[in-house]
């Protein structure tokens, strides 16, 4: 499973929508903006499933843009650093493109590559 950030633009964190969703004290499991909240936390303190609390806050709105840079990232450092010393070779981005049906899914690919390129 890939960890990814969702990125929403135009929340107001002062909003009726979003205020029974924030923390009360530090890792209750309440949203704090800029730092991390783990699903099953959430679910827990906010009494309900994350997709519908995600529904409420956005007003039903889907992401405007996918970020591979947050909590995904030291997953794929630890991956990467992995594979290098199994002697694992990366897939081509010819590959990738074959895996273009999953449109979103093909763009995080490609920026892996990009990422695991770099670091190589």
């Amino acid at each position: 499973m890939l960890l990814v950030d969702q990125l929403f633009t135009n929340i107001d964190f002062k909003s009726d929508n979003i205020r029974p969703y924030l923390s009360r004290n530090r890792g209750d499991g309440g949203l704090t903006p800029g730092h991390l909240v783990f699903k099953e936390e959430f679910e827990k303190f906010s009494g309900s499933s994350f997709d519908k609390v995600l529904g409420k806050i956005t007003g039903g709105r889907t992401h405007e843009k996918v970020n591979i840079g947050g909590p995904s990232i030291v997953s794929l450092i630890t991956q990467h650093n992995w594979l290098i010393k199994k002697n694992v070779k990366y897939a081509s981005m010819d590959v990738a493109e074959r895996m273009k049906s999953a449109d979103t899914w093909f763009h995080l690919f490609r920026k892996l590559l990009l990422f695991l390129k770099i670091l190589g």
